[in-house]
């Protein structure tokens, strides 16, 4: 594993901020250890983030699945397409990821309902030695359908033998929910942490700051 930066912006006259990108070359074999230290991949990128993960020894199997049936797939189908145009509206989200990009370890849950129609989807990367729910999609339904997926992806993670479900980054108010989980860690960019009161503090500050001069005071408030 190597760790190289690009320095792409600082501001030392109006703000003390510096902003750089950290990059990792990483090797199959060493993932599981990528994982560990916080990095997360994206459209063939390893990046640096306030990762979160799930420890699967919290969770049970799934005890019913309410009507719903779980597939695995590998493609991302017109109907799974249509689900996150979907979903991206009824939540206010703007389009900014594509689920769809190429990805060669990328594997689909598939939620169907009674008559077989897919009705929700967890985009997964499978990485050698670990696992990560990457986006998260279903139609309004009468149930938590979200929170029901989560529990096949943990399962899912178990049938390979591994102790936790990564379940990407831990930014701004939409990840909030996280904290909730049975099993919530978050990397604090040198160790896992079970503080979910500080967790849901820095989400909410995420999604308070809005100009270069807050950003550089959280920067200097640590």
């Amino acid at each position: 594993m190597q760790v190289t930066y690009t320095h792409y912006y600082g501001a030392q006259e109006r703000h003390d901020l510096c902003c750089y990108r950290a990059d990792l070359s990483c090797e199959p074999h060493e993932h599981a250890q990528a994982l560990a230290q916080g990095w997360l991949l994206h459209d063939g990128r390893w990046y640096q983030s306030r990762s979160t993960r799930l420890a699967c020894d919290h969770h049970d199997w799934p005890a019913s699945t309410q009507g719903y049936s779980f597939d695995i797939e590998t493609d991302y189908s017109t109907e799974l397409k249509a689900i996150w145009r979907d979903y991206l509206e009824r939540k206010g989200f703007d389009p900014l990821y594509d689920p769809g990009a190429a990805d060669l370890d990328a594997i689909w849950l598939v939620a169907k309902d009674h008559t077989g129609s897919p009705v929700g989807f967890t985009k997964m990367h499978a990485y050698t030695g670990g696992l990560e729910s990457q986006y998260n999609a279903y139609k309004d339904q009468p149930v938590n359908l979200g929170r029901i997926m989560i529990d096949h992806e943990i399962a899912l993670a178990k049938t390979v033998g591994l102790s936790h479900l990564y379940i990407g980054s831990g930014y701004e108010q939409s990840s909030s929910y996280k904290a909730h989980l049975p099993g919530f860690e978050w990397w604090t960019g040198s160790e896992w942490s079970t503080d979910r009161k500080t967790y849901l503090n820095l989400c909410q500050r995420d999604s308070n700051i809005s100009n270069l001069a807050e950003l550089a005071q959280a920067y200097n408030n640590g």
